[in-house]
């Protein structure tokens, strides 16, 4: 029986791989272009050795033009992860453990998602009080 729905799913999958990279590649090279003196002050105080070339938290971090490309490429990516998770079942196994992967993909889409919009070092000082408070001795 022949398919109502015929998609072939090769652009989206390519755009969905290279979108990210894309947009990683832009927020590092527009670092280096606009902000090359704060990368040497991003580097470890502990590390002898230094860069001419930033990290990618440095590069996405709390800049306005490289979060925006970053976040808006992420709103993108992860829904188009989630439908080729979804429309794309032929390269799960059947029964139970195709459920389970695709929850746990799905559900990795969305964390990854979750992180970059709510950055992890805007609540790190929360968690490190929470750590301080529960588990130290006084």
């Amino acid at each position: 029986m022949a398919n109502s729905f015929d998609f072939h799913l090769r652009w989206v999958i390519i755009a969905m791989a290279y979108l990210p990279v894309a947009s990683c590649f832009f927020c590092i090279i527009w670092t280096v272009l606009t902000k090359s003196s704060l990368v040497y002050a991003a580097a470890m105080a502990d590390c002898p050795e230094s860069s001419s070339f930033p990290t990618v938290s440095v590069s996405i971090g709390p800049w306005e033009p490289q979060r925006l490309v970053w976040i808006s490429a992420m709103l993108i990516h992860a829904p188009m992860r989630i439908c080729v998770t979804v429309l794309y079942p032929t390269v799960w196994p059947l029964g139970k453990l195709r459920t389970s992967l695709m929850f746990a993909l799905i559900c990795e889409a969305l964390a990854t998602l979750l992180v970059c919009v709510f950055h992890v070092q805007s609540i790190a000082g929360e968690c490190e009080d929470f750590y301080l408070k529960t588990f130290t001795m006084p």
